[in-house]
């Protein structure tokens, strides 16, 4: 349970931290933001977080496959040389296995609200997908939250509300 607490709890922290982002961006800092989807070096760290995270569940459904964890540093390193956009692209990651993992713990859990958990999920998977389809839609996103109030205060909302359920079923998982 305390894996599936700190999930969720790290799951909380860095869905408010992108609302924050989000919250931030304004017309007259928008370049910090635009620099912080092609970020290298954190986009590196997380992307081979996020790649030795998807190896796990690839060994698990598929025995005799643990050369893949060898494979996540190997494209981890190559993606550093050959990859524009990391930071997008280990954010796209990590939102689609945040969601994946948050709507199969909330429900071993049997936690209460699991259902809006899976709603907010899946939107947060989507949302994941397309920044991995297109990596610049990150950068986008900072643009059209720094542009429009309307844009902001969505995605903000929809981030923080996600966090908190985030942080309220790390809460949750720990006491069970």
């Amino acid at each position: 349970m305390l894996t599936t607490a700190l999930l969720f709890v790290a799951g909380g922290i860095g869905l408010a931290s992108l609302a924050v982002a989000c919250r931030r961006a304004s017309l007259e800092n928008i370049v910090t933001y635009e620099r912080f989807a092609r970020e290298r070096t954190v986009g590196t760290v997380l992307g081979l977080v996020v790649l030795l995270w998807f190896a796990r569940h690839a060994v698990d459904v598929f025995p005799g496959t643990e050369w893949l964890y060898l494979a996540a540093v190997v494209m981890a390193v190559a993606g550093w040389f050959c990859l524009d956009y990391l930071m997008a692209r280990a954010v796209a990651g990590a939102l689609i296995v945040l969601a994946y993992e948050a709507i199969h713990r909330s429900f071993d859990l049997q936690l209460p609200l699991r259902h809006v958990i899976t709603l907010l999920s899946w939107t947060a998977g989507i949302g994941g997908m397309w920044i991995s389809a297109y990596p610049h839609a990150l950068r986008d996103l900072f643009r059209r939250c720094a542009a429009k109030a309307a844009v902001k205060w969505v995605t903000v909302a929809f981030l923080a509300v996600y966090a908190l359920f985030m942080l309220a079923s790390g809460a949750m998982a720990v006491s069970r």
